[in-house]
């Protein structure tokens, strides 16, 4: 995520869901009156909740919460990356293998 323009005024924002407000990031790592660039990814590193990712259902949604002042502008980009891994370990499929 980053800031594109200058919010006018100081806002609190989070980034999570309806379990964790700020599962992705919490208002502390989010300067909303400073231009940022380039994506901040969410690592293993992280200390957010959800710092490696988190599988969502289709009734489940992502939020971008805005409290404080009351905001005139303001652009928060959230860049949102989709990948699927199978569980490992691979189930047995009841073929052989030599070794």
């Amino acid at each position: 995520m980053d800031v594109s323009t200058l919010w006018t005024t100081d806002v609190d924002l989070s980034l999570g869901d309806s379990d964790e407000v700020a599962g992705y990031a919490a208002v502390a790592q989010i300067a909303a009156t400073v231009v940022s660039t380039g994506a901040a990814f969410n690592d293993t590193e992280a200390a957010a909740p959800y710092a490696c990712g988190r599988r969502y259902l289709s009734t489940q949604s992502i939020d971008v919460v805005v409290s404080g002042e009351e905001p005139l502008a303001g652009v928060l980009n959230v860049y949102c990356v989709y990948s699927y891994a199978p569980e490992y370990p691979k189930p047995d499929t009841g073929g052989s293998s030599s070794t």
